[in-house]
């Protein structure tokens, strides 16, 4: 059994936003072993204010998405322009996983600007989630 990192948008999102692809890749890879941030509370619904507490539940959570990295063999990145959200995090956790070795699927817009670290650092690219889905089964 592989283990895979999600990322995606997780702030200014809905939660269905977050989870629904997520939840497509689970019910289509129910052999694969899924780590998903959104099982954690969610960034921007922990930034109650400038205090050193709320300072230490960011980087909390940054230090475990870098765990959650670290222990998978694969990661699908959902970076699509045409859904909402930010992805300053996601193209981080990219950045992490293709600095580790560990192979990146990436699902972005047919008509996205093809950016060159994007294209660089994620191993296949792909327009579908579907695309994404077929491209996981070739890894176990």
């Amino acid at each position: 059994m592989i283990t895979v990192y999600t990322c995606g948008a997780m702030e200014h999102v809905s939660e269905d936003a977050m989870k629904g692809w997520r939840a497509h890749l689970e019910d289509n890879l129910p052999d694969v072993k899924f780590l998903h941030p959104t099982r954690r509370m969610p960034l921007h619904q922990q930034m109650e204010d400038a205090s050193l507490a709320t300072y230490n539940k960011l980087k909390r959570i940054v230090a475990q998405d870098i765990k959650d990295i670290n222990e998978s063999d694969l990661i699908v990145a959902n970076l699509k322009d045409s859904e909402p959200g930010k992805k300053w995090g996601s193209v981080m956790e990219v950045a992490l996983a293709w600095e580790r070795g560990i192979p990146v699927i990436a699902i972005v817009d047919e008509k996205q600007f093809k950016h060159p670290f994007i294209y660089t650092m994620c191993t296949e690219v792909h327009h579908t989630l579907e695309d994404a889905i077929e491209a996981v089964r070739e890894y176990y």
